[in-house]
Order: C-alpha cells, then structure tokens, then sequence
C-alpha cells in the first residue's frame, strides 16, 4: 500500500455539494458566479488521487477542529476569484453580505480535476479538511497500492472488520470502474450514433451509387453517337466523370457546412467529440467520392464497349 486518502464527495459519480462565498478583496462578480463545490478530504488526499499541487501545502494533521480553519482551492476558483493576485493566506468564508465571517484562509493551490463527471469542464472547487467540518455522514476511502485490487478489497474489508465490525465497507471498486461507469450512458449513445450513422452511410451510398449509374446508363444512345462519330472511349470516359465529379463537388459545398452544423450539435451531447476533426471529414468526403466515380465508371465503361449501332437502337 503506497498512499490513503479520504474525501466526503466521491468523484466521478455525479454527487457535489456547493455553496456561495464571500473572498476578501474579490472582484464583483454576478451571484451566479459567486459559487463553489466543496469538498471535506483527509491529509494525503491530493497524493494519493495524483493531483497535482500548484503552491502552498497540503493538509497535515495539525489542522484539527481546534485549528485555524484552513482551505485548498483548485486552479478555476483561483481565475475567478483572485485574478491576478496570489491566493495563499487570502481568506474568504461561506455565504454572502457584510456578517459572513472570512474565517478560512487559503494555504495551498491544486490543478484543476474532473470531480463529478469525466465530461465535465473545470468548475471552481474548494477543499476543506474534514477533521474541521462540523458533521460528516459518510467516507469515500481512497488506496494507491501495487497489489492486485481484488486481492486488496478483500484486505481492506478484513482490517476494517478487525476495527469495528460494525462499521460498513461497501461499494469496494478500482478508479478504472469508476470512470467506465461513469462513461457508459454516453458510450452508449456513442455507440448507437455511430450505428445509426453507418446505417445512415450505407443508405446514402446506395442512393447515390444508384441514381448516378441510372443517370449514366440513360446516355447510353449518346456515348454511341459519339463513338460512331470516332470518339476514343478513354475520353467518353473521362468526360462523363468531370460531369459526375462537378457534382460531387456542388454536394460537398452544400452538404460540408450542414456537417459541421451537426457535428457541433453531436459534440455538446457526447463526450471526446470534435467538430473540426479533419481526419473525420476527409473519410466522409473520400468515401463519398468513391462511390460516386464507381456508380459512373463502371456503366460508362459498359456503354463504350458497346458496339455503336447497339446503342443508337437502345432505348
């Protein structure tokens, strides 16, 4: 076991608490800026979730209910709330007006962490020891260990039982569980996108490839007009795909905008979704391509192979 640490709040599962603050000397700020989430968390907390420590400490043991009340905030609740002034030993307190007591003072600065959802953007957070919050109802415990983590819970269930038998451990599960649990609605809604989408593809691949070669096949009587007049397949060929491509480059401009439109809707409801991803529109658009020139090519080779007096009788 290299590391313990606790926090009343356990991350990753949605839960958060918040309140608003009053910071000494802080900027005027709109009431609904004015909030923060906290959290109660033990010495060693930061260490052993790996959250970095931007200045200042971390909480040891000296700091007791009969100590100095202390706080650590998170780098978003040091851009909010202290811009451009150092926040170590700044004080500030919970509530709002003139009676709040500016009772907690600033004593260390941690890097910003996703706290309630993977997805979730940065959010101010404050983190108070919890050896000075007045009621506790329940402890997320959290161990950094080398050994298998099934072989630990088992461990860490025996030494608690040891302690206090009557003292419940529950809901024993490693950090990776935690965020795949916390992914699976929007995986879930990923995958069925990306089906629905590949349904969607392949629909439109069938139509495209369809009315194309329809289209090329209805000039079967011309292409044999103007082989019968000495045209050289090659070129017959290569004019009907300048057609075809024309168009394919008419659809692009229309339908390249509506995709980042849509893409940008898709990237607010589902997580690691980019609306300018290159890589995504350069497969769309080359898939695309390529069915369109087969859907042309391979009737305009058939019609240049037939005899020109077949195809000025075809209908």
């Amino acid at each position: 076991m290299i590391a313990v640490g606790t926090g009343d709040v356990p991350t990753l599962t949605g839960d958060d608490e918040g309140s608003n603050i009053t910071v000494e000397g802080g900027p005027q700020l709109a009431e609904d800026l004015q909030d923060v989430d906290y959290d109660a968390v033990s010495p060693g907390y930061f260490s052993t979730l790996g959250i970095p420590l931007l200045s200042g400490r971390e909480f040891n043991e000296g700091d007791r209910a009969t100590a100095p009340k202390v706080a650590i905030a998170s780098e978003a609740m040091v851009k909010r709330f202290f811009p451009g002034r150092n926040p170590l030993g700044a004080h500030f307190g919970f509530g709002g007006g003139s009676k709040v007591k500016l009772d907690f003072e600033i004593v260390g600065v941690v890097k910003d962490v996703k706290q309630e959802h993977v997805s979730s953007a940065p959010y101010p957070y404050v983190y108070l020891p919890y050896a000075q919050r007045p009621k506790v109802t329940g402890m997320t415990f959290y161990v950094r260990s080398t050994q298998d983590p099934l072989l630990l819970g088992t461990t860490l269930q025996g030494t608690v039982r040891d302690l206090d038998a009557n003292l419940p451990v529950y809901d024993l599960k490693t950090m990776e569980r935690v965020v795949e649990e916390d992914l699976f609605s929007a995986r879930l809604v990923a995958m069925l996108s990306a089906s629905f989408a590949g349904l969607a593809a392949l629909l439109a691949a069938l139509g495209i490839y369809g009315v194309l070669a329809y289209v090329v096949v209805q000039r079967t009587r011309e292409i044999g007009i103007r082989m019968a007049l000495g045209a050289v397949a090659g070129h017959v060929r290569l004019l009907i795909l300048k057609e075809v491509g024309s168009m394919v480059l008419i659809g692009v401009g229309v339908g390249l905008p509506l995709a980042y439109g849509l893409a940008r809707f898709s990237e607010s409801i589902l997580y690691g979704v980019h609306a300018s991803d290159p890589a995504v529109y350069a497969l769309g658009l080359g898939l695309i391509a390529f069915i369109a020139l087969a859907a042309c090519f391979f009737p305009a080779r058939r019609a240049t192979r037939v005899d020109p007096l077949v195809a000025l009788r075809y209908e």
